[in-house]
């Protein structure tokens, strides 16, 4: 099935292939030539991408520790065309999976930086903290970015789990950025979590 699935590649709709990606990737697959195969199916068909086609397709591929740079590349130029068009789960999905397997593109990085700076309201928890944490692991200093993010995690800080709050410091610290009041109140914020400490 999965080898009749990379025949086909070509003739699937991205949608359809970025599932199949998906898939192999939850299910663990180990053959990478089947999601090799529907990678360079995509890349045919990348100005029909939509967000969610490119955030989880690039998520799958590092979930499956396969690196291909022109796909990689591909995800980077049309996340860039299509910044606007990304809801912050995608937006934090792709960045992290850049960053996971250090793949750093500057054009690419500032790009969802504005379009998150844009929508920085409706980041919460886990898409805010792996976002802070995809800038601060590459390391990509963007001041507005995490002005932003850090006045979202203070104003969401009884929200957030001893993970997020910690994933979201130590991004600061990776960039140099010091807000005192997010160290301060975090810690307090950490204090209060039951069986942290």
């Amino acid at each position: 099935l999965v080898a009749s699935a990379a025949g086909l590649a070509a003739e699937l709709l991205p949608m359809s292939l970025a599932l199949a990606c998906w898939a192999l990737a939850a299910v663990r697959h180990e053959d990478s030539t089947v999601l090799c195969a529907l990678g360079t199916a995509l890349i045919a068909k990348q100005v029909e991408c939509k967000a969610q086609d490119l955030s989880g397709t690039a998520w799958a591929f590092v979930a499956l520790e396969v690196i291909d740079q022109q796909l990689f590349n591909m995800v980077a130029a049309q996340t860039v065309a299509k910044v606007h068009e990304f809801f912050p789960q995608d937006l934090s999905l792709v960045v992290w999976s850049f960053a996971r397997v250090a793949m750093y593109e500057e054009s690419f990085f500032a790009a969802v930086a504005r379009a998150a700076v844009l929508r920085h309201r409706e980041f919460a928890g886990q898409n805010l903290a792996n976002t802070m944490w995809a800038f601060g692991q590459v390391p990509h200093m963007h001041e507005p970015l995490f002005a932003c993010f850090t006045a979202m995690c203070l104003a969401s800080l009884s929200e957030l789990g001893a993970v997020e709050v910690s994933t979201a410091l130590w991004a600061c610290a990776s960039v140099s950025y010091y807000s005192s009041q997010l160290f301060s109140d975090a810690v307090q914020h950490v204090h209060r979590i039951p069986g942290v400490l």
